[in-house]
C-alpha cells in the first residue's frame, strides 16, 4: 500500500473494535485471516464499502478450530 493510499484510508476508513478475544482466535475479514495475538484489539483503515467479518473460537486443549 503506498502512502497516500494509507493517509486516505486512515482519515476515511473504518475501523472495527473486537475486544477481550482470546489468544489465537481466528479472525478475519473478507479475503485475510489471522490468529489473534494477547493484545488484539481489532483492525483500522478499512476500505468504505460491505464487507465479511468473521472469527471462529480455537479450543485451549486440543487446537482445534469450532466452524465459522
Amino acid at each position: 500500500m503506498d502512502q497516500d493510499t494509507a493517509k486516505k484510508l486512515l482519515v476515511d476508513g473504518g475501523t472495527f473494535i473486537f475486544l477481550g478475544v482470546p489468544e489465537e482466535t481466528v479472525f478475519g475479514i473478507d479475503m485475510q485471516c489471522w490468529n489473534t495475538e494477547e493484545d488484539f484489539r481489532g483492525i483500522k483503515m478499512i476500505p468504505p464499502g460491505l464487507h465479511y467479518i468473521f472469527y471462529s473460537g480455537v479450543s485451549k486443549g486440543t487446537g482445534d478450530v469450532s466452524p465459522r
